[in-house]
């Protein structure tokens, strides 16, 4: 079930950022905004009439996964295994929505609460 997975696994992140020199960007923040800035394009792109969702689907899980977003690279790989089942791509802007809310209030929060 998709909805078992977290929308951000910040166990990963945590672990990201852990790897990073004390006061630095941290690569979690990094992916999180390049995650950020390219998911409205992401998701248009698989609504597009006629696009190889399989494909389109494969590449946004595969960047979704190194950013820790469990829930959208579970969503992402049931449409790479079904890219003709138009209610995923109809539930993807939830998913979508629900994790860009949780991906925002994960790069807000002080380092201190992590």
């Amino acid at each position: 079930m998709i909805d078992e997975h977290p929308l951000v696994d910040e166990r990963w992140l945590d672990q990201t950022a852990e790897l990073n020199a004390a006061g630095g960007p941290t690569m979690a923040k990094f992916a999180l905004g390049v995650f950020l800035r390219s998911a409205p394009r992401r998701l248009a792109e698989l609504q597009e009439p006629g696009v190889d969702r399989a494909r389109k689907a494969h590449a946004w899980k595969g960047t979704v996964s190194m950013c820790g977003l469990a829930r959208l690279a579970a969503h992402l790989s049931c449409i790479e295994d079904t890219p003709e089942d138009d209610a995923l791509i109809e539930a993807l802007d939830a998913v979508v929505s629900q994790t860009i809310a949780a991906a925002n209030a994960y790069v807000a929060r002080p380092v201190t609460d992590r």
